[in-house]
């Protein structure tokens, strides 16, 4: 391990474990009223903004410099999420989405 390096550090920016050196990207997502509560009950990045919404859903936004393990956590919702953005990882999700359905 190099001198002075600072796990937290290097893992600042990342959902999970895996670490990009690229630039952050701005990931907003909508949760509905149904897992809002669960959601906003837990700090699951430092980067996190919450917008509480009148019917009841929760917009959150991050600003990751990697989505890999994000993309496994938003499919855990199931139909109780939507990405707003990026567009990239709305089509990640979507295309994950219709391979899970072709097999039903």
């Amino acid at each position: 391990m190099p001198v002075g390096f600072d796990l937290q550090e290097h893992l600042r920016d990342s959902f999970g474990v895996y670490q990009k050196n690229g630039p952050l990207q701005t990931v907003r997502i909508r949760f509905t009223s149904t897992v809002s509560r669960y959601v906003s009950e837990h700090r699951w990045h430092h980067s996190q903004n919450i917008e509480y919404q009148s019917d009841g859903s929760l917009l959150v936004s991050l600003e990751l410099s990697d989505l890999t393990e994000l993309k496994s956590w938003i499919l855990s919702f199931g139909s109780q999420v939507v990405v707003l953005a990026p567009e990239s990882l709305k089509d990640v999700i979507q295309r994950d989405l219709r391979a899970s359905l072709a097999g039903y």
